[in-house]
């Protein structure tokens, strides 16, 4: 069944990037001159090809993924309730703490994202030059010219890709340092209530266990949010 369940999935996510892929094309054929005279023949090509692949990645493993942290989410969210209703409440109001931060770091990371598939088809703008004129290159010996055009193209696109690494990464801690603070607030609370008798060990124990449980669900949909 799992075997199936990937086959199917990656069917969807692949199909749905070829539909899109030949969507693209089609409307890229049907241009005038002009668009063409805009827009470089690697700069179409970067669009159709690369910037489309992230759509199947999105499609494939991460809808899956999306799926199975939700209902898993669901499941503890379950469990965290109906054990102690009211420090539920209170140990999930660090929640809107998290998910705003990591809205406001979604946005950022879509601009990197966009700024790296521009910097991927200039690269691939230089490279199609370069490989095109190679006899125009031979000729004024320019192969020094090109070699610099091409790695100043190439970290560029490097430091744009490290920028999405950092920004993505930024999220997980960020819920990290939160439930650790959420955890000694209550570790604080439950030394009160097991003194007076309002709960016991067990009862606080598998409450806290299903608590961090649920944090994990949390930073994998916030990290496939941030993919998306």
């Amino acid at each position: 069944c799992d075997s199936f369940a990937t086959y199917l999935i990656h069917f969807v996510g692949l199909s749905a990037v070829t539909d899109l892929r030949q969507t693209v094309f089609d409307r890229v054929v049907h241009q005038d001159a002009h668009f063409f005279e805009a827009n470089s023949t690697a700069r179409v090509m970067s669009s159709i090809m690369n910037d489309l692949e992230k759509i199947q990645v999105a499609l494939s493993h991460i809808l899956a993924d999306w799926l199975r942290q939700s209902f898993t989410a669901l499941g503890l969210l379950a469990v965290v309730l109906q054990t102690e209703c009211l420090l539920a409440v209170v140990s999930l109001t660090v929640l809107p703490f998290v998910l705003v931060p990591t809205l406001r770091l979604g946005r950022k990371i879509r601009r990197t994202t966009r700024r790296a598939q521009d910097d991927a088809a200039e690269l691939n703008q230089v490279l199609q030059e370069t490989l095109s004129g190679h006899q125009v290159v031979k000729s004024f010996g320019a192969e020094d010219v090109e070699s610099n055009r091409f790695r100043a193209r190439a970290e560029k696109l490097r430091d744009s890709n490290l920028r999405y690494v950092v920004q993505q990464a930024i999220a997980s801690p960020v819920i990290e340092f939160f439930g650790a603070v959420t955890i000694v607030g209550l570790l604080t609370y439950a030394r009160l209530q097991i003194k007076a008798g309002a709960t016991t060990t067990g009862e606080f124990t598998s409450f806290v266990i299903a608590l961090l449980m649920l944090y994990e669900p949390v930073k994998r949909l916030t990290g496939i949010h941030n993919i998306f």
